[in-house]
């Protein structure tokens, strides 16, 4: 057994050594002749022996590396790559006229906003919260339909299907227009959305 640093330079050389040998029987059994030859000839639990046993064999790991990286032998390591998708989200925010779907991935939480024909925050989310306004930053993008974000100074902006969109956490309003139901993602700021 070996410990290493996972996903380090350590651990791709020792798991490339492994599959070289895995491929290569006959070199396989030569590295067990060879560890059983060093273990007689350095017998013994002390750290000087160790040290003596990893040497002696060390000309024969770095031959076969090199012959596994010249054959284009890559180490199978488990890179942590996370697969979702939003028709399982983590959390469900159901709203009147809408939902907020949640999905927590690589550190961070990313949102759909699914908003239906009608939907209004100042009507159908900040009641619940005793708000009358969302003061929380958006970064996003709009998958389909069109919404406003409208501030107290009258600005009325419109986020349309293709977009991508920053909201500062200024005191804003938000509905859908037209009949097609509104849909986006929420790259920052999900964490805290009708809470």
């Amino acid at each position: 057994m070996h410990l290493c640093v996972s996903r380090s330079g350590q651990e791709r050389d020792h798991l490339a050594f492994r599959d070289y040998l895995r491929r290569h029987p006959a070199v396989a059994a030569e590295y067990v002749a060879l560890k059983r030859k060093l273990a007689v000839a350095h017998d013994g639990f002390t750290m000087e022996s160790q040290q003596r046993y990893s040497l002696a064999k060390s000309e024969f790991v770095h031959s076969v590396l090199d012959r596994a990286f010249a054959e284009g032998v890559t180490a199978m390591v488990d890179v942590g790559v996370i697969l979702k998708r939003f028709e399982a989200p983590d959390e469900t925010r159901h709203l009147d006229h809408g939902k907020f779907e949640l999905v927590n991935i690589g550190g961070m939480s990313i949102g759909r906003a699914t908003y239906q024909p009608g939907w209004k925050w100042s009507k159908h989310v900040g009641p619940g919260l005793g708000i009358s306004r969302c003061s929380v930053a958006h970064v996003g993008l709009v998958l389909a339909g069109v919404a406003t974000a409208a501030f107290d100074d009258g600005t009325v902006i419109e986020l349309r299907a293709g977009e991508l969109f920053y909201i500062p956490p200024v005191p804003h309003d938000s509905w859908v227009v037209g009949d097609e139901p509104y849909v986006s993602l929420h790259f920052s700021g999900a964490e805290k959305y009708a809470r």
